[in-house]
């Protein structure tokens, strides 16, 4: 160590990175620097510890490495894999880490989401009074005053009427 900083020697990189971490009896180098996602510096340039280990121990390159321990700053080689990013979205959705999918819906040419209407965590609406703001404006009320009435925008209230929101109901 120089200065408080550690040289890496790339001949030694994997043995110098489990020295500065704690393994636990999962398995796990746990990094003891805080920081949830481990980064180190490589030829004057900050590094992905997980991905710079998985380049080095499996001489390949791809576009995201994966935690099979699901621990962010475990840098155990062995818990390490490559994959996409939609592999790794999946691996959040599936560790319950993420409550929510996006999918790509080619035709419609938008993202829908499945948390939506009242199970969205900031909806002002329910059900009944999307139906409710539609047949209103059906019958001529102006946007301005549903907007007024329901306390939300007349963006919001547009985007109703125009089917571009709350497309589920």
């Amino acid at each position: 160590m120089v200065g408080g900083m550690i040289r890496w020697d790339l001949n030694k990189l994997i043995d110098q990175i489990r020295s500065v971490c704690e393994v636990e009896e999962s398995g796990c180098w746990i990094w003891r620097h805080n920081r949830a996602y481990p980064e180190i510096m490589i030829k004057r340039q900050r590094q992905s510890v997980a991905r710079w280990l998985l380049e080095v121990t499996t001489g390949e390159t791809g576009s995201v490495a994966r935690h099979s321990c699901d621990r962010p700053s475990c840098c155990n080689p062995q818990h390490l894999l490559w994959g996409s990013q939609a592999d790794n979205v999946e691996d959040a959705f599936r560790r319950g880490r993420r409550h929510h999918r996006k999918t790509y819906i080619p035709r419609q040419r938008k993202i829908e989401t499945f948390a939506r209407g009242e199970a969205h965590g900031q909806a002002k609406l329910s059900v009944n009074k999307v139906r409710a703001i539609r047949a209103r404006h059906t019958q001529g009320e102006s946007i301005y005053r549903l907007a007024k009435e329901y306390n939300v925008t007349k963006r919001t209230i547009q985007q109703i009427v125009r089917r571009v929101t709350w497309t589920h109901v």
